[in-house]
């Protein structure tokens, strides 16, 4: 069985000729192709068959290189499904036990007697986030140092916080177990037997054939700017896989059947999300990371497995993924958000803006002016987000799809998420 579950792996995947889907799929991102907010590649398998696969803008502005179907996109918390499945393969080698205390195999680190493996797959051990930026040039020991010094968000096993330092604790135990590195054990135990040739572990000294550069929204003609933080080599275990929609799809296969571990005998898809969407099983997982987004779904009970890979960070992505599984599957897909054109503001609209603003529940947020833009800078985060106004008492961040609204006094500003609720901030002193 696995033997045939292997050859069709292994099978390249081919380009989806035009069909009715290609056409509905066409309509569908049109808005958010012409409005800047979806640059990127997407694809669409039914069972072992292409039905769409499309890429849409360009790879690299600078030099103005198209993107292709075979472009290479950090994949950011995509990567949280190789860690989960090397953990799995491990357990099922007998090298390790979900229900072994961390201790077992980073006995120094704090707290290591009372969390478990399991606990870290299902983030619910409490170890919170490194501070170091993905693109720092920290060491996977580095981290686990940076983690050991940090306080646990709470008692492990008593909540629920997901977390990325967790997936780094998982990759070193990966490496302890196996005798190996992490990036060695995903590269022999998971990329070359899937004959994954396109995935590989972000190096900041690589050169990467197909790789697409990683832009924010901005100001200016082209609509994006570079990500200020580009890679994400220091993000071991939870975002640091470079991989192309091909190859994802047919990780997602591999999964979907068993390949390579029991999913199937698992009580949780381990690094993946439950969802129920139009009736259907799925699990899904998404991803942000300096200038890229990323999602990959399988429809468990319809066989059909969606990629979307986007080398813009903007906020539609997951939407986009739930709406071409519909699509995929005969049903209406939700419509997607675009962002208002860009209005014309005044130096004195601006300088209104500018400020710290507070929300009791979510976090402080900093509005600052440069070169005639606005950027807004979350709590203490080095990087700042660029806003564009929609109206003279209006904004819109592109890079998390927030529409922002300046009440008459100036003092509160109203952030809306979606079809959400407005939250409201209020200037502080």
């Amino acid at each position: 069985m696995k033997t045939a579950i292997f050859s069709l792996l292994l099978a390249a995947p081919m380009s989806g000729a035009t069909s009715p889907l290609a056409t509905k799929v066409d309509a569908y991102l049109a808005p958010v192709v012409r409005s800047h907010d979806f640059n990127g590649v997407v694809l669409v398998t039914h069972g072992d068959t292409v039905a769409v696969g499309k890429a849409f803008g360009s790879a690299d502005w600078d030099l103005n290189v198209p993107l292709s179907v075979h472009s290479r996109f950090r994949i950011a918390s995509i990567t949280k499904t190789f860690t989960a499945a090397a953990i799995s393969i491990l357990a099922e080698r007998g090298k390790l036990s979900l229900t072994d205390p961390l201790s077992k195999y980073l006995p120094d680190f704090p707290n290591a007697d009372k969390i478990t493996l399991r606990q870290l797959l299902g983030h619910s051990s409490g170890v919170p986030n490194p501070d170091s930026p993905t693109c720092s040039t920290a060491t996977l020991n580095d981290l686990i140092a940076e983690l050991a010094k940090k306080p646990l968000w709470f008692e492990p096993g008593k909540a629920s916080g997901y977390s990325n330092g967790g997936y780094a604790v998982l990759a070193k135990v990966v490496e302890k177990a196996s005798g190996q590195s992490w990036a060695d054990f995903l590269a022999t135990n998971i990329f070359r037997p899937l004959s994954l040739a396109d995935t590989s572990i972000d190096n900041r000294f690589d050169v990467v054939p197909m790789r697409a550069r990683g832009y924010v929204p901005g100001p200016g003609s082209a609509g994006v700017q570079h990500a200020s933080c580009e890679g994400a080599w220091a993000a071991f275990g939870s975002g640091a896989v470079v991989s192309t929609a091909d190859d994802l799809a047919r990780w997602a296969r591999a999964v979907q059947k068993d390949a390579l571990f029991k999913r199937t005998a698992l009580e949780y898809p381990f690094g993946w999300g439950v969802r129920n969407y139009f009736g259907r099983h799925f699990i899904e997982q998404s991803g942000i990371v300096n200038g890229f987004s990323s999602y990959l779904s399988i429809d468990l009970d319809d066989d059909v497995v969606v990629v979307v890979l986007s080398n813009v960070q903007t906020g539609e992505f997951t939407a986009m993924g739930k709406g071409l599984a519909a699509l995929a599957i005969g049903q209406d897909a939700p419509t997607l958000a675009t962002s208002p054109a860009i209005a014309s503001m005044t130096a004195e609209e601006r300088r209104s803006w500018l400020g710290r603003f507070k929300n009791e529940h979510i976090a402080t947020v900093t509005i600052t002016e440069s070169d005639g833009s606005l950027y807004l800078r979350w709590a203490d985060s080095p990087e700042r987000v660029f806003i564009a106004p929609s109206g003279a008492m209006t904004m819109y961040d592109r890079q998390d799809s927030v529409a922002m609204e300046l009440a008459s006094d100036g003092n509160t500003i109203r952030m809306q998420w979606g079809n959400g609720d407005p939250q409201e901030f209020k200037r502080l002193p």
